[in-house]
């Protein structure tokens, strides 16, 4: 009996874009995730923190937990069918796009646990409370994740690379916004709290 190469051929490929487009979803997931963990840590910014501070450690023991499976596919992806090209640049941005948001889950929990205990107590900023500056900042930095989520969603190259430039508003936005942060020991510590590395 003879093998038809190109049948065998167009059955790879099929299980290839589909291992592509599962690789895809599972960073979705984990960027919705992430985005729940923003969406939370908003609360806390509120005032209902006991309850949201929990969520957002909750989510993140989740984010922990997906960023591990999705390195073990890309693992599996790139040693069954050794992508070249668009497809190598994709996992890659892929697998660093995991890493990032399985910083930005950790750094979120930072943030929700000084809040939760720090709030009211942070100080101010040019005549504001820092809890107002941290969550318009919050604001800023969730338009700007939701749109390089959107690039990443519909491979829109020119899109993420405009971000990544800061060709956008909202990243002009958040340079000034965080422009006065360094010289106001507060805001510093709830925005950028220190690892324990």
């Amino acid at each position: 009996m003879k093998h038809d190469s190109s049948l065998h051929q167009g059955h790879v490929l099929k299980r290839y874009d589909e291992g592509m487009r599962k690789l895809q979803k599972r960073v979705l997931k984990m960027g919705r995730l992430v985005r729940e963990q923003m969406s939370s840590l908003q609360q806390v910014l509120k005032g209902s923190s006991e309850e949201s501070t929990e969520q957002v450690v909750e989510g993140d023991r989740t984010v922990d937990l997906l960023e591990v499976k999705v390195d073990k596919f890309i693992i599996r992806l790139l040693a069954r069918r050794s992508p070249v090209g668009g497809d190598l640049r994709f996992i890659i941005t892929a697998s660093r796009i995991v890493t990032d948001l399985e910083r930005l889950g950790d750094e979120t929990v930072q943030m929700a646990r000084v809040l939760d205990r720090e709030y009211g107590n942070l100080g101010e900023c040019d005549g504001r409370s820092v809890e107002n500056e941290v969550r318009e900042l919050l604001i800023l930095l969730t338009e700007l994740f939701d749109q390089a989520m959107l690039a990443f969603r519909h491979h829109d190259y020119l899109a993420a690379k405009e971000l990544a430039q800061g060709a956008t508003g909202s990243e002009g936005e958040m340079a000034r916004a965080c422009g006065g942060f360094p010289s106001v020991p507060g805001s510093r510590k709830a925005m950028f709290p220190r690892r324990s590395t």
